[in-house]
């Protein structure tokens, strides 16, 4: 493999990512979104379409930015491919691309066009939109109110040129969401309401926090997964609801956690992700079955029409095919390296989080500000690195991640992570001191113990060593400036006993925060309460929040 070098300098993108995964009834193609390019390709680096099938990857679609005139400040062409969708034969498809818009106004519905290919000409439709599986139905998937502009939400027959306004604050689930008879599926008003021409009728009745759905084809049934109100929300399910009778029934249930869900377009096949790997189900509830055992973890998965094939993007960027009665796990697309900067912050000093794919490369090597950054900890779908305390406070400070690795599709972005003095978040959940093991419903905490929680972005402390060197544990690394701790109702004057807040001996800018719970705990219907911890002497205290389960 000839040496290459990937450098990614970390900035804000929405989406810098293999996303918007959709494929044919027989499983045959999949379509993908992203600004990625392939190595040596004259490829644009913004959003594009591919497509992966038995020739393997091709270039579906890119287009090019073109500046138009505008009245008011700066526009462009609707030239970054961000989603796209393909009906269940594969002849009509629905690409959604954004624009540059600097108008007064110009938001996410303005901003976006989907545009319909292969029912004659090509027509565009506002706002990022989704196909019915016989694409004669198309539903845009955004939120939000209709635009000075004009543009509105909606609902459209691509047969008839009929349309429907869809109601501005409901949204798009995860699965497939329109019917062969123009039915929409919409979480709506935090329930599942069900869309015909212009009717809306509300399926569930906010018994559940609902968190994704999809419903089949032909629109007899649908599936989604939800958790119970709290206290028990650590506690998913997977529901199916027969639209005929209004039976709900609950095919999986457990204190996991179940997204992702998907049917098959004659509602007899399930699938969910959890765990990090993908399962599916008949949906009378019986044939649980998992169908992967990734080691670098499922990010997202969809399931074809007729229920045979699904595809799978792991948290190392590589793309999976799945062929579910053997089952047979294909890896279609190697590892895909990827990092998502969308709120990356970091404090001088501190260990400093980094989401993406394809991250825990033996050969992998990171600089902030030019400095080199110690790698704390490295996973497939997360980084952990210490930023240099050489490092001045900067918001425009530059990332950059190296490796020899080569990749069948690269990131070629420049981008910057936000450094400051202080950043204070929470690392993990909170823990038992006694035992190390989590707070939770089932092992709360007790009055009068000792728990800890580890931190990142804390600060300055007592005794500093060089970035890179093991935090010794003496002498004893504490915070240079005062952290407190309080219950966030209840005794604005209250503070929690803090027998340590500082660095983490043996660990490179990793903090931990020991509490000792007093011995007349908070009283709560729901057995949890939450506490505030900040750096009280700062201008707007920076802090954290902290959900504990407490001993009833």
């Amino acid at each position: 493999m000839k040496p290459a070098i990937l450098a990614l300098l970390l900035a804000a993108s929405l989406q810098a990512q293999i996303a918007s995964l959709s494929t044919t009834d027989d499983g045959s193609v999949l379509y993908f979104t992203t600004p990625f390019t392939q190595p040596g390709a004259a490829q644009p680096a913004h959003g594009k379409s591919f497509r992966i099938d038995a020739q393997g990857l091709a270039l579906q679609e890119a287009r090019i930015l073109e500046i138009v005139e505008a009245p008011v400040n700066v526009i462009s062409n609707f030239y970054n491919i961000s989603g796209i969708d393909v009906s269940g034969d594969g002849r009509i498809t629905a690409t959604a691309a954004s624009r540059l818009c600097q108008e007064n106004f110009c938001g996410s519905m303005v901003n976006t066009m989907t545009t319909v290919r292969g029912r004659g000409e090509p027509v565009d439709y506002s706002g990022p939109a989704r196909l019915s599986p016989n694409g004669r139905y198309l539903a845009a998937t955004i939120t939000g109110i209709p635009r000075p502009t004009g543009a509105r939400r909606s609902q459209w027959d691509l047969e008839t040129g009929e349309s429907w306004p869809l109601p501005y604050n409901s949204f798009a689930p995860s699965g497939r969401m329109i019917t062969n008879d123009g039915t929409v599926l919409l979480k709506y008003d935090d329930d599942l309401q069900l869309f015909h021409r212009g009717a809306l009728q509300r399926v569930t009745f906010h018994s559940e926090s609902i968190e994704g759905a999809a419903i089949d084809a032909e629109g007899r049934s649908l599936i989604f997964t939800s958790r119970w109100p709290a206290p028990y929300n650590q506690y998913a399910r997977v529901r199916r609801l027969d639209l005929a009778t209004g039976e709900l029934t609950t095919l999986l249930e457990g204190a996991a956690d179940f997204t992702q869900p998907a049917i098959s377009n004659d509602g007899s096949l399930a699938l969910t992700v959890s765990g990090g790997q993908v399962f599916v189900l008949n949906t009378d509830g019986t044939g649980l079955r998992q169908l992967t055992s990734e080691n670098d973890g499922i990010q997202t998965a969809i399931l074809s029409g007729n229920g045979r094939v699904a595809y799978a993007l792991t948290f190392g960027g590589r793309l999976l095919r799945i062929d579910v009665e053997e089952p047979k796990v294909t890896q279609i697309l190697g590892r895909t390296a990827h990092v998502e900067t969308e709120s990356l912050h970091g404090a001088i000093g501190s260990a400093m989080l980094i989401k993406g794919t394809a991250l825990d490369e033996p050969d992998l090597q990171v600089t902030i500000g030019g400095r080199p950054a110690p790698i704390v900890q490295a996973k497939p779908g997360e980084l952990l690195v210490q930023v240099p305390w050489e490092c001045a406070a900067d918001p425009e400070t530059q990332v950059a991640l190296q490796t020899k690795a080569e990749y069948p599709l690269v990131e070629p972005m420049q981008f910057q992570a936000y450094v400051s003095a202080l950043y204070p978040d929470i690392y993990g959940v909170p823990k038992h001191a006694n035992t190390q093991q989590p707070v939770t419903l089932d092992d709360p905490a007790q009055p009068g113990e000792t728990i800890y929680i580890q931190a990142l972005g804390l600060g300055s402390v007592m005794a500093p060593v060089e970035t890179g060197k093991p935090q010794p544990a003496t002498p004893v690394p504490t915070l240079q400036k005062e952290f407190i701790c309080r219950w966030s109702s209840g005794d604005p004057s209250f503070r929690f006993e803090m027998p340590y807040a500082g660095l983490v001996p043996g660990q490179f800018g990793l903090y931990q925060v020991n509490l000792v719970l007093p011995a007349r705990l908070p009283s709560n219907p729901s057995h949890t309460e939450a506490a505030i911890c900040s750096f009280e002497q700062e201008p707007n205290p920076p802090g954290f929040k902290v959900e504990l389960a407490l001993q009833p």
